[in-house]
């Protein structure tokens, strides 16, 4: 028998469909004690539920480790194992702990900002989240549908997962957000496959296509050591990343152009940015892309310190060490990890 109970609901509900021997994923600190759920292996994370008083975590990998250890074996996995996993890590019809928090945050808009209140009220979610007693019409609404996608659809998936972070980034705990992440992983590891080659990995962000490739440039120049800010994706300004450092020694703007393309990319695009550059007083622009850059834009580059260019065969080695070298596989997470510091807006 399961217990404990997962977002908001009965261990047993939510497990109810577990192939045998794979039941969830806890924090055995019992059993091993003196273990983080970092240094847990793979088998001793991998227990079934049957000591109601453990801390248990069912939403989300327990460690980054024992996360790449599981991708890692996705070939030894069934189909059945993988999506009871999936059912744990997908957002359930019901509430979450955190929506009392919440509320109360909304009560205090009402009492001291109402103008701000009413503002919020206009997202669906807080429409739910206010009627959050209502049995017909809980806050969150489950995406374990996704699972009817499944095998046949597994980019569908992917992509569902993907609006429902950027609908809900503001309002998803940060153990979910990285839930879902893990969820796209593994649908992506099971069902698709993770690419082999460089050729493999542009493939790759050409399938994720312009938005999330901007997302993966934010993270990029976020682990470089910047404080970054993704751009909406409509009126832009001409530059879809901008990223800054105040250090004393080292103060800088930079203004980055994200071009998920094939052709090469031309002087026009680099020209623009520069007068962006000039016209924000940056220190300095880059574009990221996927392809090249023809030999005009190479010439304008040589000539000016103020415009740097980053194509394919350079952004891959900075990718590999400065988000690990297997963040294709991570993809997901990475972009919903930027999803949720970067709440779109249209």
């Amino acid at each position: 028998m399961c217990n404990g109970p997962i977002g908001g609901r009965p261990a047993t509900a939510a497990l109810a469909m577990c192939p045998p021997g794979m039941r969830t994923f806890r924090r055995s600190m019992n059993e091993a004690p003196g273990n983080t759920p970092d240094e847990l292996s793979l088998d001793e994370s991998l227990l079934s539920l049957e000591a109601p008083d453990d801390l248990i975590t069912t939403w989300a990998f327990p460690s980054d480790n024992v996360r790449d250890a599981y991708l890692t074996s996705i070939g030894d996995r069934s189909e059945a194992e993988v999506r009871a996993l999936l059912r744990l890590f997908l957002v359930p019809s019901g509430s979450l702990g955190a929506d009392r928090l919440r509320l109360a945050y909304l009560d205090h808009l009402r009492q001291n900002a109402p103008d701000q209140l009413e503002q919020a009220k206009s997202k669906e979610f807080v429409r739910r989240l206010l009627r959050i007693d209502d049995p017909d019409e809980p806050p969150w609404q489950g995406l374990t549908w996704i699972l009817d996608l499944l095998p046949h659809w597994p980019m569908r998936a992917i992509e569902v997962i993907q609006a429902y972070l950027i609908a809900h980034a503001q309002e998803l705990p940060d153990g979910r957000i990285s839930g879902l992440g893990d969820g796209q992983a593994l649908v992506r590891a099971m069902w698709i496959g993770n690419p082999s080659s460089a050729t493999e990995t542009c493939d790759l962000l050409f399938q994720l296509g312009d938005r999330s490739f901007e997302h993966l440039v934010e993270r990029l120049y976020s682990a470089m050591g910047f404080k970054t800010t993704l751009t909406p994706p409509r009126r832009d300004g001409g530059r879809d990343v901008i990223a800054e450092k105040d250090a004393p020694a080292d103060k800088q703007r930079v203004l980055i152009e994200c071009k998920l393309w094939r052709q090469p990319v031309g002087v026009v695009v680099a020209r623009a940015l520069l007068g962006v550059v000039s016209q924000e007083r940056s220190t300095k622009g880059v574009i990221v892309t996927t392809s090249r850059f023809t030999k005009a834009t190479r010439d304008l580059a040589s000539e000016s310190s103020r415009v740097e260019l980053l194509g394919w065969e350079d952004l891959l080695p900075l990718l590999d060490g400065f988000l690990g070298a297997a963040w294709s596989r991570d993809v997901d997470r990475l972009i919903a990890r930027s999803s949720a510091q970067s709440p779109e807006i249209v």
